[in-house]
């Protein structure tokens, strides 16, 4: 669970962890859901917005994004459909 920053002009995402921020890229297989409806892209997200992030850590210290979905509504009880 991280905080969403923002989108970088490269195409990736910027997100703050508890001790550091991370870079995340958009890949071909990444989902994204926002209030339990899947989404094309991060448009809905605005920095602050607690997100649960599932991803692959790059060796070059970014990750690629599997799923991204906010977090408020996983807390309550939102389903992936």
């Amino acid at each position: 669970i991280v905080n969403f920053v923002g989108e970088n002009s490269d195409g990736t995402f910027s997100v703050e962890g508890r001790k550091q921020s991370y870079t995340v890229k958009k890949t071909d297989k990444t989902v994204i859901v926002y209030n339990s409806e899947k989404q094309t892209d991060l448009s809905k997200f605005v920095a602050g917005n607690q997100i649960f992030l599932v991803g692959r850590l790059n060796d070059d210290g970014t990750f690629d994004a599997r799923l991204i979905r906010d977090f408020k509504n996983l807390e309550e009880g939102g389903a992936i459909s």
